[in-house]
């Protein structure tokens, strides 16, 4: 089984699922990365889902995450946010996917996840 790893994005921000790019990784022995993520995914609940649309993915943005993905899972919708290029100062790619939807990222040559993945029983 791998290692469980504690990334943060910002000050008791932490991921529900995160990824990082190669020349990002943390040490082998560590616990915990002060370092934001490439891509960070947040699975939304009822309670919550305001701050993760709101509070959460300004954090992410000001961190410096290249991408954040917001699993809308009432909806059964996956929001996507993402800047341009490595020069963007925020999020200026937005992108609403739904069931029947595949999603792609340009952080990961030939990934394509179908969204019903997320929502599968």
């Amino acid at each position: 089984m791998g290692r469980q790893l504690d990334a943060r994005a910002g000050p008791g921000l932490q991921a529900d699922v995160w990824w990082t790019a190669d020349l990002a990784q943390p040490a082998d022995d560590a616990v915990r990365s002060d370092t934001p993520p490439t891509l960070a995914i947040e699975v939304g609940s009822p309670g919550t889902w305001h701050l993760d649309r709101g509070r959460k993915r300004q954090v992410y943005e000001a961190a410096g995450v290249a991408e954040l993905w917001l699993v809308d899972t009432p909806v059964r919708a996956v929001l996507v946010f993402r800047r341009s290029g490595p020069g963007a100062a925020q999020f200026d790619v937005t992108a609403e996917l739904h069931v029947g939807d595949v999603l792609t990222t340009p952080l990961l040559e030939d990934f394509g996840l179908p969204v019903d993945e997320f929502f599968a029983d």
